[in-house]
């Protein structure tokens, strides 16, 4: 086996003179002080955007504008990041009391009868995959279960989260458990749901008295894009021109939608998980962002021109 080649770290100097390959500046001052701070690979991602989308007039972007498209991600993260935890917070409340209420138990989460092994999949080999996987997947859970319910170290306060008079050998309540768990734990744990309790977190937490098995399914790509947003907002993550998790537009809406995996889809995904009171409250805040942008939003595809228009189209659940 040949000895790997060591490569040294790239330097101020180096990084700044990569720099130049996608944006267009003489002095070194500023770009250096940001990339001390952001680090070249977050920067440059910046850059290679920019530069996709003005190589095509034979020049590179200038250095103000790709301040200016920094600043504006940092800001978009900070909105989409605030509407996520909503659409998160009140997900759980969904799941935690209109499935203790059907099922009649709050610990329905521990249940094996809560979920359907298969996932309720035709295909031959996704039922098979999705039973292979469904043995760790419940473990999982339990495991997790008794790790909060015991480590007082690490969970102090979870004494005073007990119903009264119950100890730590008392299984948690599903408001409890699901109050530490994030939407990378509540996917699969909504995605293996049986069909009648999948239907019943729609019905308790949207506005329809029915719901049909084609709509949980898109749920499934709503929920695992808002967490992808999610995600992308908490890691610090680019979210100008990114493409990631394909999603199904509900029935009879496939003409709002202009790509399946661009950033409006996230938006998309978004209003149809939000609690309905919070969309509105939403695109005021874009708005208030895009107008007040040095960044032209339109002419680098970041969102459609006729985003608010198609926003107000997607019917609420």
């Amino acid at each position: 086996m040949k000895p790997q080649k060591i490569t040294l770290p790239l330097d101020l100097d180096e990084q700044t003179s990569l720099m130049k390959k996608y944006v267009s500046f003489d002095d070194d001052t500023a770009i250096k002080r940001k990339l001390a701070y952001t680090g070249f690979f977050r920067l440059r991602r910046y850059g290679m955007f920019l530069l996709s989308k003005m190589g095509r007039f034979g020049k590179k972007p200038p250095e103000q504008m790709l301040y200016d498209l920094y600043n504006f991600d940092e800001r978009l993260r900070l909105i989409l990041f605030a509407y996520c935890k909503k659409a998160e917070i009140q997900l759980k409340t969904n799941i935690t009391v209109g499935l203790s209420n059907k099922e009649n138990s709050h610990l329905f989460y521990l249940h094996e009868t809560s979920y359907t092994p298969t996932k309720g999949n035709n295909d031959k080999i996704s039922k098979q995959n999705n039973v292979r996987f469904f043995e760790g997947f419940i473990k999982d859970i339990r495991n997790n279960e008794k790790r909060i319910r015991t480590d007082s170290a690490r969970y102090p306060e979870i004494k005073e989260m007990r119903p009264k008079g119950k100890g730590e050998n008392d299984l948690l309540p599903a408001e409890v458990y699901f109050y530490y768990i994030d939407l990378g734990d509540i996917c699969p744990i909504y995605s293996y749901l049986r069909g009648d309790l999948r239907k019943e977190v729609l019905r308790y937490g949207y506005t329809r008295k029915n719901y049909g098995k084609e709509t949980t399914k898109q749920f499934d790509t709503w929920l695992e894009a808002v967490r992808n947003l999610r995600n992308f907002c908490a890691h610090h993550l680019m979210l100008s021109g990114c493409h990631s998790c394909v999603i199904l537009p509900e029935f009879g809406e496939d003409y709002v939608l202009t790509s399946r995996t661009d950033l409006f889809s996230r938006l998309y995904a978004l209003k149809k998980i939000l609690p309905n009171h919070f969309s509105d409250a939403l695109k005021k805040d874009l708005q208030r962002l895009v107008e007040n942008s040095d960044v032209d939003v339109y002419g680098l595809g970041i969102l459609p021109r006729d985003w608010e228009e198609k926003f107000e189209r997607i019917r609420l659940l």
